[in-house]
């Protein structure tokens, strides 16, 4: 599958914060987008997201413009049930997602297993550290069935070893989805298959991480 965008333009009293942007991403790939604090990686993350609508252009997964029930997210600010279990947490993107409460439960105890967390299950969200926190919620945005995985600067308040750990636990996207991360951390965007400058309102044409 794939998602793209089309000519997006978005910004306040005509002062443009993305100018014609033009952007795709497959599954089975990761893509970043990368650049300073204040250019705009988020908005137009909201807007490939369908969080937000663009002033003129469009963004299309297939063809289908309903790209919100299309993806799942990874926020830089965690959004947890805090007084729920680690697993009642995962299984709520399968349960979203129209699944019944045993299947829901199946697929995050797999999910949990692949992030590092099985042995935190049952433990109460408020008890497990930031870094683990951001683990479940991937673990929650796997355990969703849809295409693509946005990530809004994960790693942004993370050291650089719990960074790694996340990272990889991310990158388990690539293997059955696409996965489009925001982020300025450059050893983030080394990680991915494809990277993408905002600069001006426009994105320049993609590179391959290295």
């Amino acid at each position: 599958m794939r998602l793209s965008a089309h000519d997006l333009w978005f910004g306040y009293d005509d002062r443009p914060i993305l100018d014609g942007v033009e952007f795709s991403a497959s599954t089975g790939e990761a893509v970043a987008i990368v650049g300073p604090s204040g250019v705009g990686k988020t908005t137009l993350l909201s807007l490939l997201g369908g969080m937000q609508r663009p002033r003129t252009g469009r963004v299309e997964v297939d063809g289908d413009s309903a790209v919100g029930r299309q993806v799942s997210w990874v926020l830089q600010t965690v959004n947890v049930l805090a007084n729920r279990s680690v697993l009642d947490n995962v299984a709520l993107g399968p349960l979203v997602d129209g699944r019944s409460r045993r299947e829901a439960l199946a697929i995050a105890k797999r999910r949990l297993r692949e992030v590092g967390l099985d042995a935190l299950a049952d433990a109460p969200a408020r008890k497990v550290s930031g870094g683990e926190l951001q683990r479940v919620v991937i673990a929650r945005a796997l355990a969703s069935n849809r295409p693509f995985l946005l990530a809004d600067e994960p790693t942004g308040q993370l050291d650089r070893v719990t960074t790694d750990q996340i990272v990889e636990c991310l990158l388990l996207a690539r293997a059955e989805r696409g996965l489009i991360v925001v982020t300025h951390d450059p050893a983030v965007a080394a990680r991915c298959d494809r990277r993408y400058e905002l600069v001006d309102g426009l994105l320049r044409e993609p590179e391959v991480a290295s």
